[in-house]
């Protein structure tokens, strides 16, 4: 069997999603470096896989998938009885899972990543300072949203998200939950009780501390 490749960047949130998958499922890769910084995902060769001009995307032995989730999915599907049991067979179950995933998407990334260009990405790219007003915005939704989670741990006892075991609902959101912490905001996870153990608990995992380190700077 081919070793499916990832087009992406090793610093990029959405590549982290997929990379982290990869690594629970003990599924092998080969991580095909794309330029961000140079646009070389701008360009006709990447656009004629993903023609939105984002990253990543997989090739799977000519079978050519984008979108980190989707990604996911399909890694945590088609390695069902592998690795970490990312997404349960059980219809209710994945279902579950889907339903956090969409809150993930809807609720958490969509405030986070904005927070974290504002805050990280303009600095780092000299895009100007970043729009406090805008900033304030993202930090009043990002505390709505959390205040749900709390109540949800509170409310079923939960470890994780859809239950007692680590799924892709809990896996998805590390990524921006940790943008969230460089941007100077990570008392939203840390000041709620539940939120900060069940973010202790998944960001302790091997698949993703290897994941983060690969995505750190070297030292200069």
């Amino acid at each position: 069997m081919s070793i499916i490749k990832i087009h992406g960047a090793a610093m990029s949130t959405c590549t982290q999603r997929v990379l982290a998958t990869f690594r629970e499922k003990a599924v092998p890769f080969q991580l095909i470096t794309v330029d961000i910084v140079n646009g070389e995902h701008k360009k006709p060769p990447h656009l004629a896989h993903q023609p939105f001009g984002q990253i990543p995307y997989i090739d799977d032995d000519g079978f050519v998938l984008f979108e980190s989730r989707a990604i996911a999915r399909y890694i945590s599907k088609k390695f069902q009885g592998q690795g970490t049991d990312l997404f349960p067979a059980d219809l209710k179950k994945g279902a579950v899972v889907e339903q956090w995933l969409s809150v993930e998407e809807a609720d958490f990334n969509s405030h986070g990543a904005l927070l974290a260009y504002e805050k990280i990405v303009k600095a780092r790219f000299g895009l100007g300072p970043a729009d406090e007003e805008k900033c304030t915005g993202y930090v009043g939704k990002l505390s709505a949203t959390l205040d749900v989670y709390e109540k949800h741990f509170a409310s079923t006892g939960n470890s994780y998200l859809a239950g007692d075991e680590f799924t892709l609902a809990d896996l998805s959101h590390l990524p921006v939950a940790v943008r969230i912490f460089q941007a100077g905001h990570g008392d939203l996870i840390t000041s709620r009780k539940l939120v900060g153990a069940w973010y202790t608990r998944i960001s302790e995992r091997e698949s993703w501390k290897t994941t983060a380190a690969a995505a750190a700077p070297p030292p200069r």
